[in-house]
This record gives structure tokens, C-alpha cells and sequence, in this order.
């Protein structure tokens, strides 16, 4: 029959045997006792029974559980706690462990960043000093540091109550300084919560102190700036500062030049100015100085190229005060020759010796000519050199343009028959240029003396020939005089100044035209009276020389006329007539002498 360990159930081998091998307990039954006496209990205690080590492991590992899960639930509930999460993060601020103020960390139920992260650990910085880690109790930390706070913010491991820390979010708006400038916060760009043209507002971000990097890159310049900025009060206001803005240009034409095409050069590209000599905003550009502009104004004569400008502000006038070389060499080129031609005219008293002035102005010389050889004055001189004053040059319009200049001559304007004793002479004038555009030259269209002037600046000086032209003045013949031409228009000129006698009574206005004691001078005379008494006007419709015939030494002038006469009544006709007036010479005038 098989037998059993009574204490741990195992077969046993024989009944020979002392212990059992699976557990080791005693297999040997005790002899039986005696019979129980009277003063024994008649009741015999039941034998306790002995655990077995495995049962005392399972105890033992049972106990131990209910000890350590005791102590976690202790141990997690202290962890997670508001007071010791606080801890944790304070200490992370000490240690300036960024992961771990980003674990912990978050700002309107969001985790913060790492950028965020690194801005809340400058808070405190002694260079900042925004929150304040010297505190007894979590109450003085509260009190004193309201940027955080410790709220629930579910469960840990599904048991405990855990904490975050909550920080107060911040949101900063910017002011741009122009569009498509960049803005990031400790290397990271965030996305604007609102934009407005030049204005853009960030957040939430956590608190802290940040780098903000604001950058542009454009057409003409590419900037960046790095500062600091400490983001502590909930809402703040920043301008953003870059070296670089929008630049307007003015273009002030000091010379009045006509300009084709106008612009500035910058980076490679061209700007051009509007017709009012305007660049209202181009850019942005750099403003640090590194930037330049170089203007350039075409003009008709040649391009004036001006001196570039290192751009550090955002407005500038350019002035245009200087000419294209090839303008100021073909004025200096003419105002050379003029003063070479004016010692050979004045010489000779000949206005055909002019070669680059205007009809009005040699007008204006051979009515001067006239003048020297009427009262016999003579001309001897040399051309020294002539000052111009491009400074002061200056447009008028497309065709005329004016410049001061100083003619120098060593020269004399003496009476014939005197010898001529020379001195220097200066003639400072204006000079009035005309552009002839079909023949590409500039004309002296006239030379204006100014009497005084302090401003004159000598821009450039060119020198004369200095050859001595001596007065070659011919005697005036009777033909040089009295050309048809002249004759005609003496005639035509004295019927015009007649009627202009007639009607203000002043025979003065028609005297030069007849010759003192002739029959005509009486007979007018009568006439202007006579008609001034009556009342009587007149006005001359038309009036031409039809023929000129010589007669001796004088020339009888044909004339048609066509005259309007005005009655003192009202009445008015007009009546053609056809005079035959008597001309002479009066020493170098055509004057009249009678009229049939």
C-alpha cells in the first residue's frame, strides 16, 4: 500500500523511512502514552500546524507589496502633488534645465517649446531677475512670482491627481517698419495671431526673455537684427528696428537743364524719377551707409553723372547743378569765338564779321556801328582771355540758356584822328545763348553788362588770341548808305511816324526822318497842326515803295498808300494815294527833302 508525507502530501518510497525526502519532515509516530490519570485533562490540545517555506516566500513577497504599494501610493501622491511638482520646476529654473521647465511647463494647455523653454529659464537671470527663487514657503513663492502658477491637469499612472505648471501668457505686438519682414523668437518663427499691414501681434508665448531676430530680403538690400526683448507683462509693444527703410528721392534742377531721362543706379537697378523730378518710396534699401545710389540725368548735350550718395537716411535732394562735359566745352567754345570776332567787328565797325550771333543781336551792333561812325568814333584792341561761370549757368527754356562771364581786352574807343592808347578794358556781362538745334551750335544771342556782382566764380578760363585788331574803319559811300532797302524803309517808317504826329500834335515824332529847312519840313509842320485843330485822325492801312529813281544826288521814291481818315463828327473814309517823295543823304542818314 502506498503511503503519503502526512505533511507535504508526497509519495514516500518505503515505510522504513525517518524523513521525507520531499520536505523533510520526520516520519517516525511517537509510542503511545499511558492512560490519563484523573488530574489530567480529558481533553488533548490539537498539535499546530507548521508552514512550509514556500508558504512562508508567498507570505513574505505578500507583506512586502502591501508595504511597498502603501509607500508608492504615499510616495505618488507627494510626487505628483501641486507643492512638489513646484519644487521640481524651480529647480529646473536653478539648474537651467531646459527639458525639464518644457516638461513641466505650458501655457493655455499647450506644452511650452524648446525655444519657449530656454526664454522662461532667462527669467532668473540675474541680468533680468523676473521671478524670484528666494522664497521660505510656496505661499511666499506664489505670492511673489505671478507669472506662474500649479494647476491639476489630469491623472498620473491613472491614479494620482497630477500638476502642471501654468504660465501666464504673453502676447507682444509689433510694429513693422516696412512689409515682408520676419520675425523669430529665440531661432523659431511663430505664427502671427493678427496682422494688419505694418503691424503683427504674436502669442501666446510663454514668459521670458527672448531673441528676437527680425530679417528682410528684397530687391535691393537683404538686413537682420538680433535684441533682446523681455516678455513679462501679458501684452507688449515693440518697434521693429531695421537698418533699412524706404527711400524718395527730389531732383532740384538748379540749371533748369531740359532732361531726357533721369534715374539712380542702385545695386544694378534703375529707378527712374517721375516727370515732376520724383522717386516717391523705392526699396527697402540699407540705411547703414553700405548702400549707394549713384544718380544719372540724360539730357539732349550729354550725361551728368553725379557723385554717388551712401544712403543713411530716407529722404534726399539731389541737386543738378553741374552740365555734361560736351555742353560746357561747345558754350566755352562759343563764347571764345565771340570774344576773337567782337575785336575784329569793332574794328572794322562790321557786323558781318560776327559768325556765331543772332539776328537780334547784329541788330544790336549795327545800330552801335551806326552810332561810332555817325560821330566818328573808332575801335583798337586785342581779345585777352575770357572767365565763365558755369555755376551760375542757367536754362531759360529747351532753346535758351544764359551764363555770367568776364571778357578781358586790352583795348580803346577813341575819336578819329586821335591816337589810340589801349587799357585794359573788362566787360562783365550775361551772356544770353540761343541753341540752333538744326546746326547743333549755340549763338550769342546777346551780352547783358552787370555792373556789379560779388558772386562770381571763375570756373573756367579761356585764353585770346590776343592779336591786336587796329582800327580799318572805310569811308562811308553814298551807296553803303542809300541802298534801296534803306531808302524803302526810311520812306515807309516816315508815312507810319507822320500819322503817329498827326494824331498826338508832336511833329517830334516824324522831325528825323525829313531834313531841317526843307519845304517838306514846313509843309508837315502845317499839316500836323492843322489836323490836331480840326479834330482830324489818321491811320495808315498800308503802305509800300512801288519806285525808286535816281535824280543827282537824290532819288525820287514813288510810294502807294492806303489812309483812313477819322473825323472829329464821327466820320471816317479811307483813300488811296500815290506820292512821289524827294530823298537825300544828311551825312550818313537818308532824310526827306519834299513830297508832290
Amino acid at each position: 500500500m502506498v503511503k503519503y508525507c502526512k505533511e507535504c502530501g508526497g509519495e514516500l518510497a518505503s515505510s522504513s523511512q525517518k524523513f521525507c525526502k520531499h520536505c523533510g519532515a520526520s516520519l517516525e509516530q511517537a509510542s503511545p502514552s499511558a492512560p490519563a490519570t484523573q488530574n489530567e485533562s480529558a481533553v488533548v490540545p490539537k498539535e499546530r500546524k507548521k508552514l512550509t517555506k514556500k508558504q512562508k516566500l508567498i507570505y513574505s513577497i505578500g507583506a512586502a507589496f502591501i508595504v511597498l504599494a502603501i509607500g508608492f501610493l504615499a510616495w505618488g501622491k507627494s510626487y505628483a502633488s501641486p507643492e512638489k511638482t513646484m519644487e521640481r520646476f524651480v529647480d529646473a529654473l536653478a539648474e537651467d534645465d531646459y527639458e525639464k521647465v518644457q516638461k513641466l511647463a505650458t501655457v493655455e494647455g499647450k506644452t511650452i517649446s524648446d525655444e519657449e523653454a530656454k526664454a522662461v529659464v532667462l527669467l532668473d537671470n540675474e541680468d533680468y531677475e523676473y521671478i524670484d527663487l528666494d522664497f521660505k514657503t510656496m505661499k511666499d513663492f506664489y505670492e511673489n512670482n505671478s507669472l506662474i502658477n500649479v494647476e491639476q491637469d489630469g491623472k498620473w499612472l491613472g491614479i494620482f491627481d497630477r500638476h502642471r505648471i501654468v504660465l501666464e501668457p504673453q502676447y507682444v505686438e509689433f510694429y513693422l517698419p516696412f512689409e515682408g519682414v520676419d520675425v523669430a523668437f529665440n531661432g523659431k518663427a511663430f505664427k502671427s495671431k493678427e496682422a494688419d499691414g505694418l503691424m503683427a501681434v504674436y502669442g501666446p508665448l510663454a514668459p521670458g526673455v527672448y531673441d528676437v531676430e527680425s530679417s528682410f530680403k528684397g530687391d535691393y538690400t537683404e538686413v537682420d537684427n538680433k535684441e533682446k526683448m523681455s516678455l513679462v507683462g501679458g501684452y507688449s509693444y515693440y518697434d521693429i528696428y531695421l537698418e533699412a527703410d524706404y527711400v524718395s528721392l527730389q531732383l532740384d534742377n538748379y540749371t533748369n537743364i531740359p532732361i531726357t531721362q533721369a534715374y539712380v543706379e542702385v545695386n544694378g537697378e534703375q529707378v527712374a524719377f517721375d516727370e515732376y523730378l520724383y522717386i516717391e518710396e523705392f526699396g527697402p534699401v540699407s540705411l547703414d551707409g553700405k548702400t549707394e545710389i549713384k544718380p544719372v540725368i540724360e539730357t539732349e548735350w550729354g550725361t551728368i553723372n553725379s557723385e554717388a550718395i551712401k544712403l543713411e537716411e530716407s529722404y534726399y535732394t539731389i541737386e543738378v547743378n553741374s552740365l555734361p562735359e560736351e555742353l560746357t566745352t561747345a558754350i566755352s567754345d562759343s563764347v571764345l569765338l565771340y570774344g576773337e570776332d567782337y575785336v575784329k567787328a569793332h574794328a572794322a565797325l562790321d557786323v558781318k564779321l560776327f559768325t556765331n550771333v543772332t539776328d537780334r543781336l547784329a541788330d544790336v551792333f549795327t545800330s552801335n556801328f551806326d552810332y561810332y561812325r555817325d560821330y566818328e568814333e573808332l575801335f583798337t584792341g586785342q581779345f585777352d582771355s575770357v572767365e565763365i561761370d558755369f555755376t551760375s549757368f542757367y536754362f531759360n527754356d529747351e532753346t535758351s540758356a544764359a551764363v555770367p562771364a568776364k571778357f578781358y581786352f586790352t583795348a580803346a574807343l577813341y575819336d578819329a584822328g586821335d591816337e589810340a592808347e589801349t587799357e585794359e578794358r573788362i566787360d562783365h556781362c550775361y551772356i544770353d545763348l540761343s541753341y540752333d538745334k538744326e546746326n547743333d551750335t549755340w549763338l550769342i544771342n546777346g551780352c547783358e553788362e552787370i555792373w556789379y556782382s560779388d558772386d562770381f566764380e571763375a570756373t573756367i578760363t579761356l585764353d585770346g588770341s590776343k592779336e591786336l585788331q587796329e582800327s580799318n574803319v572805310a569811308p562811308v559811300s553814298k551807296e553803303d548808305v542809300a541802298s534801296e532797302d534803306a531808302i524803302s524803309q526810311t520812306v515807309e517808317e516816315y508815312v507810319y511816324q507822320l500819322v503817329e504826329a498827326i494824331n498826338s500834335n508832336n511833329y517830334e515824332k516824324v522831325q528825323p526822318y525829313i531834313k531841317a529847312g526843307s519845304a517838306l519840313e514846313d509843309m508837315q509842320k502845317d499839316l500836323v497842326t492843322r489836323l490836331n485843330e480840326n479834330g482830324v485822325t489818321q491811320e495808315v492801312i498800308s503802305v509800300s515803295v512801288t519806285d525808286i529813281a535816281e535824280d543827282g544826288d537824290n532819288w525820287i521814291v514813288t510810294t502807294s498808300e492806303q489812309i483812313k481818315i477819322k473825323y472829329e463828327s464821327g466820320e471816317e473814309e479811307t483813300n488811296d494815294y500815290v506820292w512821289k517823295y524827294t530823298a537825300t543823304t544828311n551825312e550818313q542818314e537818308i532824310v526827306l527833302t519834299n513830297i508832290e
